[in-house]
């Protein structure tokens, strides 16, 4: 029944479908090996009227040889899943007439606006995939112009020591270096108003200026054993090596293509919390599943993404440009308790037009562009938009 649904899903009129095989995901979040079929312009190649994909710094499609390339077709595969979503789903019009996309296999180049692969010279990359411009435009002193690409980089065994030590300094130093500058100050504010309000009371009490400062010293002690606790659990959960094969998670194809389709008005230039978080969203929607890359060892030590925790904001953690990725996919993903699937995927998609690529923050940017989307698409705009405003705040924004 499972795979009759995914056959069915993936025919596409005007190509010639070609049984392959894929990464798919059963309804206990397991990833298993699948027959699926592809819309191949021909039989040969791993090429359709949409995607073309190709390996390194090639242009020429793949070959298909023998049973297939699993790489190659479990990339074609989503990606065209992705696009069906965003074209069939959300009527998106810049998807409907995009030209054919590139999706580039085992590419080690880092991205060069000055020319097509301009930076051989620098260091390769791996384990990682990123969209590439998103917009036809041609490079400063180039002939061609960028095309719409996908980079899958190849996965590469790294040793996690040895990535550490190639770092200034651990993260998680960094991490607790931040709580202890946002915490301190206020507890040493907090024991200043304390020590005033003691001795400007009548009768002065001696025993209520120890009380006071032994607070504060008990929630210094606190946050220390918290901070310690975090340090130990991060130790002991960090895997030994780090790999990802991104050609092989389902959620980063959909992720990279929803970089695509957004680009429009979302140039995926730079890698910001209400970018990537969006991004993140409609893998999910894509997927119809909140939890990202969940349990596909075989394929990734990295850690997976759940959108139905029930994340709070905090702004000092904005503030110091901390990761909030995962914020903006469980705030985002919740939406659809409110509004339901069908109207959350449209009012996130719309909110695009209301972002800027550089700019838009979390507390100010994202949720100003969803009201500006529920104002411009709701059909009950001042009970939805209300609805939006007590969500914000229960969410911590």
């Amino acid at each position: 029944m499972w795979i009759f649904i995914v056959l069915a899903f993936t025919s596409i009129a005007n190509a010639s479908p070609t049984v392959d095989t894929a990464v798919l995901r059963d309804h206990r979040d397991r990833y298993y090996l699948a027959p699926v079929e592809l819309p191949l312009l021909d039989s040969k190649y791993y090429e359709t009227e949409h995607f073309r994909v190709v390996s390194g710094k090639e242009s020429t499609p793949l070959v298909r040889e023998g049973d297939g390339n699993l790489k190659a077709a479990n990339v074609l595969y989503h990606a065209e899943k992705s696009r069906e979503f965003f074209a069939t789903i959300l009527n998106s019009d810049e998807v409907k007439n995009m030209e054919q996309v590139i999706l580039r296999l085992d590419i080690t180049n880092e991205y060069s606006p000055q020319g097509h692969f301009a930076n051989d010279l620098y260091d390769p990359q791996f384990n990682n995939a990123v969209s590439v411009n998103g917009k036809i435009e041609k490079p400063i002193g180039a002939t061609l112009p960028w095309m719409r690409e996908i980079w899958f980089r190849p996965k590469k065994d790294i040793l996690v020591a040895d990535l550490m030590a190639q770092l200034s300094e651990d993260p998680i130093q960094t991490v607790m270096r931040d709580a202890r500058h946002e915490f301190y100050p206020i507890q040493l504010d907090s024991a200043v108003k304390g020590v005033e309000y003691t001795l400007a009371s009548v009768p002065f009490s001696t025993a209520n200026l120890i009380s006071s400062f032994l607070g504060i010293c008990g929630s210094i002690a606190t946050m220390e054993g918290v901070l310690l606790g975090i340090r130990i659990i991060n130790k002991l959960s960090t895997p030994k090596w780090f790999y990802l094969e991104t050609a092989m998670v389902p959620e980063i194809v959909h992720h990279e293509y929803s970089h695509i389709a957004l680009s429009d008005y979302l140039a995926p230039n730079t890698s910001t919390p209400v970018i990537e978080g969006m991004a993140d969203y409609f893998a999910a929607a894509i997927g119809n599943n909140p939890k990202l890359a969940e349990k596909i060892k075989a394929y990734s030590t990295a850690q997976s993404k759940d959108g139905k925790k029930p994340k709070f904001f905090k702004i000092e953690e904005e503030a110091m440009g901390a990761a909030q990725n995962d914020f903006v996919l469980s705030l985002l993903w919740g939406l659809r308790d409110i509004f339901g699937a069908d109207r959350a995927n449209h009012l996130v998609f719309d909110a695009r037009k209301f972002l800027s690529t550089d700019k838009s923050s979390i507390r100010k940017g994202l949720t100003k562009a969803l009201i500006r989307s529920c104002e411009a698409n709701c059909t009950d705009v001042l009970t939805d938009t209300l609805r939006l405003h007590e969500y914000f705040q229960d969410r911590g924004l």
